[in-house]
């Protein structure tokens, strides 16, 4: 049996945060997005019209993600999230942790009331980039930088932890750039208030049960021997 990856999730220090603080402060972990990059998000609605609405903000949520939910002053941020390709974002929502955890059948419940929707940011924003190298700007000198990307569902509140101390260290994050744990791409998490749009879609809304996004999640499903159960019946 291959021995596994150390992932380094102990939480940071002050040493650690003084050292990530500075890091910010010279650009070395701040990346500015800008307003050209396509930006892909799979969202619950029940129509286009409403995944449209949707998709311009950021919401709320106590579902446990690896940087989200956190907190300003006890309340949950509105967050957001997106990927770089439409496939990154399919395997961040519909195909998730189907390769990890040995699933074959993605359930019906996956695909229902789901749409796909490009956008493009509607201002620039500062974001905390924990892409590999930048990530090792997060500790100082001959410690191991925490593995955040990488970490599975059970490990999420160290994730977190280590997310809610930077922000509150670093206040002017608006959001976090980092490594899919899925398939190799890149995955956003913007900060926001709830009433301010930060997306603007481009084209219209279409459902994951749709051509062409259905032929796409039944071909990335198969590469890892698996099915998409549609409309209650998986596909050959």
């Amino acid at each position: 049996m291959g021995a596994t990856e150390p992932l380094y999730l102990d939480p940071p220090t002050e040493a650690d945060l003084a050292v990530a603080l500075n890091a910010w402060r010279e650009g070395r972990i701040r990346w500015e997005l800008d307003l050209e990059t396509p930006w892909y998000r799979i969202l619950r609605a029940e129509s286009a019209e409403e995944a449209l609405g949707f998709a311009r903000v950021c919401y709320p949520s106590d579902a446990n993600n690896r940087f989200s939910p956190l907190r300003k002053f006890g309340a949950v941020i509105p967050a957001a999230y997106a990927g770089d390709s439409a496939e990154t974002s399919a395997w961040e929502v519909v195909l998730r942790n189907t390769r990890h955890d040995g699933v074959r059948r993605v359930p019906a419940r996956r695909t229902q009331d789901h749409y796909l929707i490009e956008t493009r940011l509607l201002r620039a924003m500062n974001v905390l980039d924990i892409r590999r190298p930048e990530i090792d700007n997060l500790v100082g000198a001959g410690k191991h930088s925490p593995n955040l990307c990488a970490a599975p569902a059970h490990l999420y509140d160290r994730t977190r932890h280590w997310a809610q101390v930077l922000l509150d260290r670093i206040p002017e994050i608006e959001g976090i750039l980092y490594e899919s744990f899925q398939v190799p791409g890149e995955c956003l998490l913007l900060f926001a208030d709830s009433n301010t749009e930060v997306f603007e879609p481009f084209g219209a809304a279409v459902a994951v049960r749709d051509e062409p996004i259905r032929s796409m999640l039944r071909h990335e499903a198969m590469r890892v021997n698996a099915r998409v159960d549609f409309d209650g019946v998986p596909e050959l």
